[in-house]
């Protein structure tokens, strides 16, 4: 399951100048770290773990936006 956590970092936020370089290992780390919502075992609980890793990980990334 730590494959489908890895893909769930979109650039929008470092490419639209919201989140630092050097944040974005933070992100991943902490999404990365977080329990997951199940196991993966058939396709519907791997896009549910992909939507779970991307909200979280936005969550994550609108705590560290830059301030502009």
């Amino acid at each position: 399951d730590a494959d489908v956590v890895l893909g769930f970092l979109r650039p929008d936020a470092f490419l639209d100048g919201r989140l630092a370089f050097t944040s974005i290992p933070d992100v991943i780390e902490g999404t990365m770290a977080a329990p997951r919502p199940g196991e993966v075992g058939t396709l519907a609980s791997v896009r549910a773990l992909d939507q779970w890793a991307r909200e979280h990980a936005e969550g994550l990334a609108r705590g560290v936006e830059l301030k502009i």
